[in-house]
């Protein structure tokens, strides 16, 4: 839960600090897009230098950045759909499955994963 608190307190400062994206930013609002490569898209994460700025100073990286809601989103739909979690075995374990429903309601309060 670390990192998931990390990364609504990343996005809370961003917030606060008025929230507006630089260009390379606004690009990066499609990084995630799972039909590129993770390369590819912890770069473009990296290149918003005032929001991954903000990553940094909550310690968090650009794979985490990129990993994470990807690894929450799958876990969430094999919790809520489990007729959908053989489909998203080969990119969800058990383990991530467990956390999400041990911190399901909290992690549903977060903006940065509901999309709020």
């Amino acid at each position: 839960m670390d990192n998931t608190k990390a990364m609504q307190a990343a996005v809370d400062d961003f917030k606060k600090g008025g929230g507006r994206r630089s260009r390379p930013e606004q690009a990066g609002k499609s990084i995630g897009d799972n039909s590129k490569p993770l390369a590819e898209m912890e770069a473009k994460r990296a290149a918003g230098p005032r929001m991954f700025a903000i990553y940094r100073k909550h310690g968090l990286t650009a794979e985490d950045v990129v990993l994470m809601p990807f690894v929450l989103l799958d876990a969430g739909m094999a919790v809520a759909y489990p007729s959908a979690a053989a489909k998203l075995a080969d990119r969800t374990s058990p383990a991530q499955i467990a956390f999400y429903k041990q911190h399901q309601a909290e992690l549903k309060k977060m903006s940065w994963l509901s999309g709020g």
